[in-house]
């Protein structure tokens, strides 16, 4: 039982963050939100820029291969930082 109030606590937490995700106004940051508050992966591919596009799929596929694809060097160190 106590297992079962863990996993209802952490769904409402990241329900809660997702829900401040549609308050912001540019689409591309309120999708790069959405991406990293319910850990899919399918919001990702709304974001056109592509350096910020392929950081969002490396946090939430945790895929360093995604890093790589980075054009800028210090996102793609940070990114490469924070996927291990």
């Amino acid at each position: 039982m106590p297992l079962c109030m863990v996993a209802v606590t952490w769904m409402g937490e990241a329900m809660a963050s997702a829900s401040v995700c549609y308050s912001i106004k540019d689409a591309n940051e309120r999708a790069y939100c959405l991406g990293e508050a319910r850990q899919n992966h399918d919001y990702c591919y709304r974001i056109k820029d592509a350096d910020r596009r392929n950081e969002c799929l490396a946090k939430t596929k945790g895929s360093r291969d995604r890093c790589y694809t980075i054009k800028d060097p210090d996102s793609r160190h940070i990114c490469l930082t924070l996927i291990r």
